[in-house]
């Protein structure tokens, strides 16, 4: 470090930023920790009470100088840390001029994404957050690409979503609750992929919809209602990913509301979908998607032994499913691992 000690450079950061007095500023990009491993070790005192504080401080300091896009960054070896958390304090960001938000390795804490006090704000990036103490919804009227990566979020309530204006979504590796995302009437694109958490099927390898387990059961309680989870808000997508791992009930569950998506074009899914003896959910979202034009069945053979294999009866489906006349593409990627036997 070319200031020297951890205090040399807390000096330098106040000075830099105070000194600014509100001017202007169009970035600042805030990353403590080091980039390649065997350099520049994480100091111990990194989470001391005093340090925090002062990054916090330096963060406010950004905001106050009406800065545009912002960044703060917790890294260690090149990239995000999942046990330790940078923290920030429950005030909400107030800002005229931000456009741009992305935080990695911060614990946010409750009422800091209420972002109605931020009427620019269109990027939203959080990777490797603590959401846990998150107050109930991420919400902002501004918003137009929010990405989550591997984040918790709370494990006994479902948080919100609220970005009516909402363009695109990634949503990658969350864990707690899968929250609820709200209407996204101008979404174009979406990625889903769900394989950690809480809403796990109690049985080992579930195939069927109409699962009534105690897990599946509890899981329409949570949220305070009956409505889909995840399927309402992607309802206006026209290019879409959805992947999960075969115990999560989500998907499953939301396709009872029979959810149509009258605009999408693209669809991507993994063996989630393509349970050998129950194409039910499958056959389910292909009759939803009237306009779709191209389906990706992204398989691979991570699956357990019986339910790997090739040959399978399988069960027959009452009536013919409604395929979209404007299908043109169906593409099938095989994912075999070295180790695979066949």
């Amino acid at each position: 470090m070319f200031l020297g000690s951890v205090e040399k450079l807390q000096k330098f950061m106040y000075h830099l930023l105070g000194a600014r007095a509100g001017s202007g500023l169009d970035a600042c990009e805030l990353i403590l920790g080091h980039f390649s491993c065997g350099m520049w070790p994480l100091p111990d005192d990194l989470f001391d009470d005093e340090v925090q504080r002062r990054i916090c401080q330096w963060f406010r300091h950004a905001v106050a100088c009406r800065v545009r896009i912002l960044k703060l960054r917790l890294l260690v070896e090149g990239v995000c840390t999942g046990n330790h958390w940078l923290e920030l304090n429950g005030q909400p960001v107030a800002s005229e001029y931000l456009t741009r938000l992305e935080l990695g390795g911060v614990e946010v804490h409750s009422g800091f994404l209420r972002l109605s006090t931020c009427p620019a704000l269109e990027h939203l990036v959080l990777e490797s957050c603590d959401l846990l103490s998150l107050d109930w919804r991420i919400s902002s009227a501004s918003l137009k690409f929010l990405s989550i990566t591997d984040s918790g979020f709370n494990p006994e309530i479902r948080n919100c979503i609220d970005a009516p204006n909402l363009v695109s979504l990634h949503l990658d590796e969350v864990w707690g609750r899968v929250p609820v995302l709200e209407s996204m009437p101008s979404l174009t694109d979406a990625f889903i992929r769900i394989t950690r958490g809480f809403d796990t099927c109690k049985h080992e390898y579930p195939s069927c919809m109409d699962c009534d387990c105690e897990s599946c059961d509890t899981s329409i309680r949570i949220g305070g209602n009956n409505s889909p989870v995840l399927l309402k808000g992607l309802l206006e997508a026209r290019n879409l990913t959805l992947i999960s791992e075969p115990r999560k009930f989500i998907f499953k569950r939301d396709l009872r509301w029979c959810p149509t998506f009258s605009k999408l074009k693209t669809l991507l899914l993994n063996d989630y979908w393509c349970v050998p003896n129950d194409f039910r959910p499958l056959a389910c979202i292909l009759e939803c998607s009237p306009v779709l034009e191209k389906l990706t069945l992204q398989l691979s053979s991570k699956w357990p032994k019986h339910e790997a294999q090739t040959e399978r009866s399988v069960v027959p489906m009452e009536g013919s499913a409604a395929i979209s006349e404007h299908l043109k593409i169906v593409e099938v990627k095989c994912q075999v691992s070295a180790t695979s036997k066949h």
